[in-house]
């Protein structure tokens, strides 16, 4: 099975080679049937690449960044100690 990573490359290739969207997804679709990326997935990788974008890694989003659940069961530890624990103050007892 192909990972993301991997189908996204193929489909890479496929751009270059000037297949269009859907030609690109129905390849993906006999080669991996239900394990191949999405119609909608792939035609915005197909423009994606089209508009000159080589890089087939994420893009960085905008927005506020998801925290782990690790640092947020943390966080929430402390605070259920003191619930007036400051960063600035405990940084400054240092």
């Amino acid at each position: 099975m192909l990972t993301k990573g991997d189908q996204l490359s193929w489909i890479k290739i496929e751009v270059a080679r000037g297949k269009s969207a859907s030609e690109c997804y129905d390849g993906l679709l006999e080669a991996y049937g239900d394990n191949s990326l999405s119609y909608r997935k792939v035609t915005r990788w197909v423009k994606t690449l089209r508009e000159g974008l080589n890089e087939i890694a994420d893009l960085h989003r905008t927005g506020r960044p998801s925290i782990p659940q690790h640092h947020r069961d943390i966080v929430s530890g402390l605070l259920s100690i003191e619930r007036l624990w400051t960063v600035r103050r405990n940084l400054s007892q240092s």
